[in-house]
């Protein structure tokens, strides 16, 4: 009877002990863990935000390292990666952005001057609007005289319209442009198409 007594003992303690463990971890353990998840909440948007951050900021250095060795496309490249999606504040976006404006708008003076000084580049004789009222020859001439040396005409099938020369021209093609001013150039070698009308 003592025995089982005994027996009966030691189970109530140990039973006793381990409701009392089972209630201390999940009186502390749930806050614990509740604390651990906010923590985490709060600290991946962080690491995120300075990643793109520190992305961004490699980036920079690449573009300048493209600068600096005269690779103005591929700067100009990288620099239009240089932009924060709407998870950032204004003042963040608004001070990437202006920095990537300034980036190209350097960069494509850079590309600009260095075209020029390149002797086998040559400016447009004309815009696109003043070529229309020219005949196909005229502006054929006018290109060739210009220095372009792969200079086309292309004949349109149909009449040029009323109060236009015969033969006038309908569009041209220059630098894969219709669109042009004195200020666009190209290489001379590039294929400038004259597109013109037949009567």
């Amino acid at each position: 009877m003592q025995e089982t007594r005994l027996e009966h003992e030691r189970f109530k303690h140990k039973y006793a002990l381990g409701v009392g463990l089972l209630d201390y971890l999940f009186s502390h353990a749930v806050p614990v863990v509740l604390i651990l998840f906010a923590v985490f909440a709060f600290l991946v948007p962080s690491c995120t935000h300075g990643m793109h951050l520190a992305s961004l900021n490699r980036i920079e250095h690449e573009v300048e390292e493209a600068i600096k060795n005269q690779d103005y496309d591929e700067a100009l490249v990288k620099a239009n990666q240089l932009r924060l999606d709407d998870d950032y504040s204004y003042s963040e976006r608004d001070s990437w952005d202006e920095k990537r404006e300034r980036y190209i708008e350097l960069i494509e003076d850079l590309k600009r001057q260095s075209d020029l000084d390149n002797p086998d580049m040559v400016f447009a004789p004309k815009s696109s609007a003043d070529m229309k009222r020219l005949t196909g020859e005229e502006a054929y001439d006018l290109f060739t005289k210009a220095g372009f040396t792969n200079v086309e005409l292309s004949e349109i099938s149909g009449s040029a319209g009323f109060l236009k020369k015969a033969h006038s021209v309908d569009h041209v093609v220059f630098n894969g442009k219709t669109e042009f001013t004195t200020n666009d150039y190209c290489l001379k070698g590039t294929r400038i198409t004259i597109f013109y009308y037949s009567d």
